[in-house]
């Protein structure tokens, strides 16, 4: 996960936790809980978390050419699909994430 995609999920209030932090250049390292997470640095959450985060709302991830897609029925009409892509299944279920969000808030 690059940091761009880290900071669209903090920004959104996904949970900051212990583990792997990535910073505005790219830099990746193991923070603990005596750490203090910066304004620049961002929690790369792993796939387990990015699936519970989601909970039910997730159906299918999927590996697709030449990523990954993460599929989640629409609350109001469920023959419409919301979805992710990534590169790799956290970025495509990151930004499934992101979209369940952003449909949440409205």
């Amino acid at each position: 996960m690059n940091y761009e995609l880290a900071r669209k999920l903090k920004d959104a209030k996904f949970p900051q936790n212990t583990g792997i932090a990535i910073t505005s250049n790219n830099v990746k390292f193991n923070i603990t809980k005596t750490d203090i997470l910066t304004d620049e640095m961002c929690y790369e959450p792993t796939l387990s978390e990015l699936i519970e985060e989601c909970g039910k709302d997730i159906e299918v991830l999927c590996q697709t050419f030449p990523g990954w897609t993460a599929y989640s029925d629409d609350p109001e009409n469920s023959s419409d699909y919301k979805s992710g892509i990534g590169n790799t299944p956290e970025e495509a279920v990151a930004n499934l994430w992101l979209v369940l969000v952003s449909i949440k808030k409205k």
